[in-house]
This record gives C-alpha cells, sequence and structure tokens, in this order.
C-alpha cells in the first residue's frame, strides 16, 4: 500500500483479483454502499483446450513497454505479451495496440475525472492448418511415453498434428507463471516444456533407408534387382569393426525391395559403399536435412554432416564406415521429427517437397473474413524419376503389407499404405538406449497423410512406435475409409 501511495496514487489500487462468481456477486452488491470500491473485470488468456498443442501455442506473460517508449506515458499498465511458441512469434499481430487515457489530477496526485481517452485496437486472429481432432488423437496415442507425432497433408505442407510429449496446462501460465509451476516443468527430465518434433534432433534410425535407395537408383548406380548377399554383418575392411544386422543369422541373398521390406542393414551398407557418399548427401539436402523447414516456428536444423563439418568437429574427413552409418541413419545423422515426416511426404508424393506450415490464414476482426497466410514458402520438384520412385514406394508397402515386414502389425483392416521403420541406438556402448520410429503414407495410391511416430528412450520400433502407428491409422482410416481433416 506504501508503495502504490507513493509510486501510483492516481490509480486504482489492486485489493483482491481472480474473485470466484460468489465473491463477485457480493461485491456486486456492495459497491454503491462502499466509498471508493469499485468491481472490475479484465481480458486474461484463456486456452479452452488446456494442454492441446501447448509447446506449438505458448503462452503470454506480464511484458514490458511492447516496443514503446516510456516518455509517451506518466504510469503505464504492463500489457500480456508473447513468451514462447506461437504467441511469442506472432506477438506484434495478436497483441494489437493499448488505449490510453489522459486524466486530471490535484496537486495531491488523485483523480479528478477523464479528459480523453483513446480505445484500444484489437490485434489480428490467427488460424491454423492443424486439426483438433487429429492433435487431440496424436497426444492420446503417446500416453504416458516421451515422444512426437508428426501429422502432414503431403500435397500441400499444412501440418495437421504436431503432437509433443510429456505436455503443460497452458492455463496454469495465466496470468502469470508461478514460481512453484515454473520450477514444477522445468526441472522435470521429461522436459514438457520442449517442443519436440522441432527442437529436439535425433538419428532417424532405418527411417533413412528408402531415401538410401533412392539415392542409389536415381545417381544410376544400382537398380532394383541388384542382389546383395547379407551373412548377419558388414565391414569396411576385414579389421574394422563390424556393424551388425538386426538378423545375426543373416537375410541371405536380398534384392532392394525384399531388403526394404525386412530392414537389412548389411544390404544397405553395402548398397552405400557402391554408390558412394555424394548421391547420398545430395538427396538426403533436397529433401531437407541439415537445414530448417521453414515452419513458422523456433526449430533446429540437424546435422546432414559433411567433410567440413567432420573436421571441425572431429579432425577428420568422411570415410566409408560413415557412409555406411549414414545409409541406415545412425552415426552423425541428425534429424528433427518435422523434417522426417517432410521426407516422408515426398516420398508420398512422388518428389515434391512442400516446406511445411502450420499458419493457414489471418483475419483484422471478428467481422472479417480469414484471408491466406503469405508466409508459406514456395515448394520444390524434385524432379524425381516416377519408375524408380515407384520401386521404393512398393518396398515401404511390403514393410506394412507384407507378411515378412517389419511392420507387418501396423496393418489396418481396408487400407494399404506404406511405411518403413526404425529403431536408432544412443548412449555409451554397454549401456545402449534406443529410439523408435515409423515413418508412413496413406492411402498408397493418392496419399493424403504422412505420418512420423517417435518414442524416445523405447524399446525396438516393433514395440513402440508401430502399434502406435496402427492406432493412428485405424482412426484416421475407419474400416480403410477417411475422416475428414482440415481446420
Amino acid at each position: 500500500i506504501a508503495q502504490h501511495y507513493m509510486r501510483q496514487r492516481l490509480l486504482p489500487l489492486m485489493a483482491w483479483k481472480d474473485l470466484d462468481p460468489i465473491a463477485v456477486a457480493r461485491w456486486a452488491e456492495q459497491i454503491g454502499v462502499i466509498q471508493g470500491v469499485d468491481l472490475v473485470t479484465e481480458n486474461v488468456r484463456v486456452y479452452p483446450y488446456d494442454d492441446l498443442l501447448c509447446q506449438s501455442i505458448g503462452y503470454v506473460g506480464r511484458g514490458g513497454m511492447g516496443g514503446r517508449e516510456e516518455q509517451d506515458y506518466d504510469f503505464y499498465l504492463p500489457e500480456m505479451e508473447g513468451k514462447a511458441g506461437l504467441e511469442k512469434i506472432f506477438d506484434s499481430r495478436l497483441r494489437g495496440e493499448p488505449g490510453g487515457e489522459r486524466i486530471r489530477i490535484d496537486v495531491r496526485l488523485y483523480k479528478h475525472g477523464t479528459e480523453a481517452e483513446v480505445k484500444p485496437q484489437r490485434g489480428t486472429d490467427i488460424q491454423l492448418t492443424v486439426d483438433a481432432r487429429i492433435q487431440h488423437l496424436c497426444e492420446t496415442i503417446l500416453h504416458e511415453k516421451d515422444g512426437s507425432i508428426v501429422v502432414l497433408d503431403p500435397r500441400n505442407g499444412e501440418v495437421l498434428s504436431l503432437a509433443s510429449n510429456p505436455r503443460f496446462n497452458l492455463n496454469d501460465m495465466v496470468p502469470f507463471i508461478s514460481h512453484s509451476v515454473w520450477n514444477r516443468l522445468n526441472d522435470n527430465p521429461h522436459k514438457p516444456l520442449l517442443n519436440r518434433p522441432v527442437l529436439e534432433q535425433y538419428a532417424p534410425g532405418s527411417t533413412v533407408k528408402p531415401l538410401t535407395a533412392l539415392a542409389a537408383l536415381l545417381s544410376g548406380k544400382s537398380v532394383p534387382s541388384q542382389i546383395f548377399d547379407c551373412p548377419g554383418f558388414y565391414q569396411v575392411t576385414p579389421r574394422a569393426r563390424p556393424m551388425y544386422c538386426h538378423n545375426r543369422q543373416g537375410h541371405g541373398p536380398l534384392n532392394m525391395r525384399q531388403a526394404l521390406e525386412r530392414s537389412c542393414n548389411v544390404y544397405f551398407a553395402k548398397l552405400a559403399e557402391l554408390t558412394r557418399y555424394a548421391p547420398i548427401h545430395s538427396l538426403l539436402g533436397y529433401v531437407g536435412f541439415g537445414e530448417k523447414t521453414g515452419i513458422e516456428l523456433s526449430e533446429v536444423a540437424g546435422i546432414l554432416p559433411t567433410d567440413a563439418w567432420k573436421q571441425a568437429h572431429y579432425g577428420d574427413k568422411i570415410r566409408q564406415g560413415d557412409v555406411a552409418n549414414l545409409s541406415i541413419g545412425q552415426g552423425f545423422l541428425n534429424v528433427t521429427p518435422l523434417q522426417l515426416a517432410v521426407a516422408a511426404a515426398a516420398l508420398a508424393n512422388g518428389g515434391t517437397v512442400h516446406p511445411p506450415t502450420i499458419v493457414n490464414a489471418f483475419r483484422e476482426s471478428e467481422d472479417a473474413t480469414f484471408h491466406p497466410s503469405d508466409l508459406r514458402k514456395a515448394s520444390r520438384v524434385l524432379g524425381w524419376d516416377p519408375v524408380k520412385t515407384e520401386r521404393v514406394r512398393e518396398g515401404m508397402r511390403d514393410v506394412v503389407m507384407s507378411d515378412s515386414g517389419t511392420a507387418r502389425k501396423a496393418r489396418v483392416d481396408g487400407l494399404v499404405y506404406g511405411g518403413k521403420t526404425g529403431t536408432a541406438q544412443y548412449g555409451i556402448r554397454g549401456n545402449r538406449k534406443y529410439r523408435s520410429w515409423m515413418i508412413a503414407f496413406a492411402p498408397y495410391e493418392n496419399p493424403t497423410i504422412a505420418a512420423v511416430v517417435l518414442i524416445d528412450q523405447g524399446g525396438g520400433s516393433g514395440e513402440d512406435a508401430v502399434p502406435r502407428m496402427k492406432l493412428l491409422m485405424q482412426a484416421l482410416f475407419p474400416k480403410g475409409g477417411a475422416i475428414h481433416v482440415g481446420g
């Protein structure tokens, strides 16, 4: 009270806030009786879906001058400003312009009336591409697992879901974040504040094998009928440490389609030895690995290693062992789940990279119509040979639809679709941990969905990612049909 008297005497002193309905009713009855007391309402952010899409939406908190000069005001009540996510990135559009009053005071700084008033201007509304039903579905499928599910429309790059787990309730951040809430979230080892699909990068494991196969075909280094024998391990040189296949007994002789279906490490290591580094590196770069996707969110670029990168970090150049690791999504290669979803979408549509977008449209007032976002970036048509691309897609179809496919347990009645599983190891030798992946596109003909499931610190892909992809596809394509998506 003393501080208020000395610094802001002409402004009301806030005595209580966040009154419940009963208290509001009682005060409303007494306002006319008690002089100098008023009951006021204040606008605050309300997030009706609580934790839905929380990391991407972000939250607001008390801000500063919002870019305005202090000398413009004698007294300034801090506005709410975006602190994270879309709330922060589009703060200048969402916030609008504050209003103001010129008030008459006496020598003791007590208010005696208002002489002029400037009306506040509302901010812009933003419509997202995310489908709330699909987002809720993906977050439910993740359940108690740390991980991500990304769903894109491969026809245009629109983000239908960007699920990250664990989550937090956005309404806990309003009107400000208490120390207890902040400490609980910030100290949580499972990182609920982290937007995993765009801010975490991982080795993609065997999900990269379709791209390795495509690089070999498009570069003319191999053909679909190419046979390699899998004895269960691969060695760059006789003295080199062996790279083991998940089938330690060996798959025997395989062609490319069979190798995709069964996810044979040895086949792709030998294919990479034949293809060499440049074609594989180029194709991975074309689909967007090693660079930010351009989505309207903060994101990381991942790692697509080059000679210069390895020299800077390890004092050496790229060697054949690195190429073998790259071909199966291990080693230095790191991608975000969103980057991998963009690549899956390119495989789905036959070679067009649509930069992902989460912002669909804007409007200036509630009475106005939404106008399309001007932030979308141009698509890249890669010009892949359709016949060679189809050979790779066929292998991805077998991954799901064949009785010996690694994702056969993800089949859905009445739906034909393609996919690829992956299990990426990380951690120190002797204490390896695993990340479980699956990418997919559906339906096989004319895909409308490209999806990525990542389970962090999971078991193999068959234990964690595959059953969750099945749940996703069952919900999106009930009885082989499709739910309406968008909005």
